[in-house]
């Protein structure tokens, strides 16, 4: 057996936390623009991550197929702000994912199957007045194990988040992510917030892709987190037929992060998934819509998830600019 992907021009999505920053131009004050995303992290309201980089690994996986699986991601991103009138800002960034599946006995799977995540970012941030703003983005993505090379794999997609300031301590946000995915479009309404409960505590979430309680320190940060991913992969099987991989990798994690040196940090998670589902279709084999987490007329064949339910532990090193 073997993961796949499908010849769909679609794409997988990977729902990350969005930006939601603006820059000042030639002057240190950055202010915070939110980015939502499958794979990005902010800590608070007054400070933005431009760079960060990871590597993540959940080991000995049980598998239908009577195997072990480790499943190796690592990878980056990095964002670029430019500031235009009114603090309005155009937003630029690329994230790039590995995954590795990797099985401890290669008689009845291949020992290593890989796909590849390139995303670029391209949006605008405007303000509308001191409490409302909008953030509008265009997501291409390719999605793939680069074998062969073509258009196959590619997706685009996009999102829009409106963002409002109902308290000094309290932001209200709503919009929605559409995507054409592998197995068909996805639709993702998003609805969030930013409680800034004391000085120590903060409360964010944006449904239904993470939810997150962080408790700070000056040089430290502790936390409970949940992020809910959905992807899917272009592959062509080892007989050159195409199919596709349908990803849903949602995990709870507790963090700790530390300040090593200014604006630097490194970042320590370790977590449990939860409903995990690695499975492949072969092309053409779709559904007519999926909103959030539910399919709308799924009929496709059913397939085991590749690999059950595991541990993961992550690192990552993080440039993290205040926004005060």
């Amino acid at each position: 057996m073997r993961f796949s992907q499908n010849t769909h021009k679609h794409g997988g999505f990977q729902l990350f936390l969005l930006p939601y920053y603006s820059v000042l131009w030639g002057m240190k004050k950055v202010l915070l623009i939110i980015i939502l995303a499958i794979g990005t992290y902010s800590s608070g309201q007054n400070q933005i991550d431009v760079f960060q980089s990871y590597y993540r690994i959940s080991p000995n996986n049980s598998s239908n197929f009577n195997q072990k699986i480790n499943y190796v991601q690592f990878g980056g991103e990095l964002k670029v702000p430019v500031v235009l009138k009114n603090s309005d800002a155009l937003i630029f960034g690329y994230e790039y994912n590995y995954h590795s599946f990797q099985n401890r006995n290669s008689d009845a799977i291949p020992l290593s199957d890989i796909v590849h995540e390139n995303k670029l970012i391209a949006g605008i941030k405007h303000n509308w007045n001191e409490k409302w703003n909008t953030i509008a983005f265009y997501v291409p993505k390719f999605n793939g194990d680069f074998k062969p090379a073509s258009m196959e794999g590619f997706q685009h997609g996009g999102l829009v988040l409106n963002s409002y300031s109902k308290t000094e301590n309290l932001d209200l946000k709503f919009g929605a992510y559409v995507n054409s995915e592998e197995f068909g479009t996805m639709i993702v309404p998003l609805l969030g917030w930013n409680w800034k409960i004391n000085d120590s505590w903060r409360f964010k979430g944006m449904i239904p892709v993470s939810l997150e309680v962080i408790h700070s320190r000056e040089k430290s940060n502790f936390g409970l987190l949940f992020i809910g991913k959905n992807a899917s992969f272009y592959k062509q099987n080892e007989m050159g037929v195409p199919t596709y991989v349908d990803m849903a990798d949602n995990n709870a994690w507790l963090y700790s992060e530390f300040k090593f040196a200014k604006n630097w940090l490194i970042h320590f998670r370790a977590g449990h998934s939860v409903l995990r589902k690695f499975r492949y279709f072969t092309d053409g084999d779709t559904m007519p819509l999926k909103i959030g987490p539910v399919n709308i007329g799924d009929d496709r064949v059913k397939q085991d998830t590749w690999f059950d339910n595991g541990f993961s532990f992550e690192t990552r090193l993080i440039f993290r600019l205040p926004t005060d």
